[in-house]
């Protein structure tokens, strides 16, 4: 047993359980049952435990939640069932929260299976009746379907982080159905060029050809690929929540044309924070938005700064007082990049970072 002031928490990591253990004292508040080998939720398991406002079952087999597994909870704040493999697109996982009322904090991270047939839309599980919820943590499948989560009711969401990802393009009605209240949205993994098959998809339903610099035509490595469709737009618009004030999408990979893509950002004007590091593109889109950047602190690392010379980086970049760029791959001797960070290079904060790493290799 651990105490926290006045709250005592079972701490049974580690002990090969099977099941959730019964003779715990009826006043803990807290229990942790993660790295276990439990792999069956029934019905009524908690019911001694009425009192608990904090539940972690991570890192177990679970394969299975009765209905009414949670049925007991009166105060529970707190559920964690990360890395697990529960179904959380079924019925029944819909009916084991309802009665979660108190619910602040759901991760339900590293649940999808791989095998899972993930062509087709998925319904998300609904949450509406989690109206104190204030953080969610989940995975984002390759066609997620929100619009009939209960999100709109969410009035207390204010952060949503997508761990593992499988998402095939975001498109402009990804994250429409998010609730206004949201501030924080955090990607991780959204292509990984080595074992997700959605990046080969963007350009070759088989697989990947490689395009040599010497050349227009294409090199093919294997007899077998078949050329799939590629969507092919100049120009497209991305509604965030109007009130989202920390946006990350980092390490983001693309196989779009080498031309200039035209992004228009909308409901922008409280967006802060702005991680944009290690992007393997070609070229930086131009970035348009219905109201003036106030971005005020930027990660664009990883990318080369030649692909930031174009007037309209200008007002992205304008407002910026702390800017990241490293391995930003910038020539001391290039007056271009110079230029193109004049704007921002005169302020107090901003400059001395920006002239620091212009000249490093």
């Amino acid at each position: 047993m651990v105490r926290h002031g006045n709250q005592t928490i079972a701490d049974c990591t580690r002990l090969k359980l099977h099941d959730v253990p019964t003779g715990l004292p009826l006043d803990i508040s807290g229990l942790d049952l993660s790295f276990n080998q439990i792999s069956k939720i029934k019905n009524n398991t908690f019911e001694s435990f009425s009192n608990l406002t904090t539940l972690k079952m991570d890192f177990n087999n679970i394969d299975t939640i009765d209905g009414y597994a949670f049925q007991s909870f009166k105060r529970l704040r707190w559920l964690s069932m990360r890395h697990n493999h529960i179904n959380i697109f079924s019925k029944i996982f819909d009916i084991a929260l309802k009665s979660l009322l108190d619910l602040q904090h759901l991760d339900i991270r590293y649940n999808i299976n791989k095998t899972m047939d993930m062509s087709k839309p998925m319904v998300y599980p609904y949450f509406g009746n989690h109206s104190f919820l204030t953080d969610l943590y989940m995975d984002i499948v390759e066609y997620p379907v929100f619009y009939l989560s209960g999100f709109k009711t969410l009035s207390k969401l204010n952060t949503i982080k997508f761990e593992q990802c499988y998402l095939n393009q975001m498109s402009n009605d990804t994250l429409v159905d998010l609730p206004s209240s949201i501030t924080s949205i955090y990607f991780y993994g959204c292509v990984d060029v080595l074992n997700n098959p959605s990046y080969a998809k963007e350009v070759y339903s088989k697989g990947c050809q490689i395009k040599p610099t010497a050349t227009t035509e294409y090199k093919d490595y294997s007899p077998i690929l078949e050329k799939g469709q590629m969507v092919d737009e100049s120009k497209f618009q991305i509604n965030l929540p109007v009130n989202l004030t920390f946006l990350r999408v980092s390490h983001y990979m693309t196989s779009y044309r080498q031309t200039g893509q035209k992004l228009l950002v909308a409901n922008s004007s409280k967006l802060r924070y702005v991680d944009f590091s290690y992007w393997q593109i070609k070229q930086f889109p131009e970035i348009y938005s219905d109201a003036p950047f106030n971005v005020k602190y930027m990660d664009i690392s990883g990318l080369n700064a030649s692909i930031l010379i174009h007037e309209t980086s200008i007002p992205v970049f304008q407002n910026v007082q702390t800017a990241i760029l490293k391995k930003c791959h910038a020539e001391s001797n290039n007056w271009k990049e110079r230029q193109s960070f004049s704007t921002i290079s005169s302020r107090r904060k901003t400059g001395y970072i920006i002239q620091q790493l212009m000249v490093s290799r």
